[in-house]
């Protein structure tokens, strides 16, 4: 894991699309903005995890593919 310390305002690059801004810090909250292009999907961590468990539920129910 890469640990950088960023102060209002800065910004950090990931790859040669995604732009990190902080926006804001107060107190213990911290609001960021993330640029990204569409076709990157952007997600909370626990919106993530659920996400991915229901795209694992879903495959699992999904019909095998008819094989030749």
């Amino acid at each position: 894991m890469l640990v950088l310390t960023r102060r209002q305002a800065q910004s950090l690059r990931i790859g040669q699309d995604v732009v990190v801004t902080i926006l804001a810090v107060r107190d213990r909250s911290i609001r960021i903005g993330i640029e990204a292009p569409k076709h990157v999907r952007v997600l909370r961590e626990e919106v993530g995890g659920s996400a991915r468990e229901s795209a694992g539920a879903s495959e699992s129910l999904r019909p095998p593919e008819p094989s030749d």
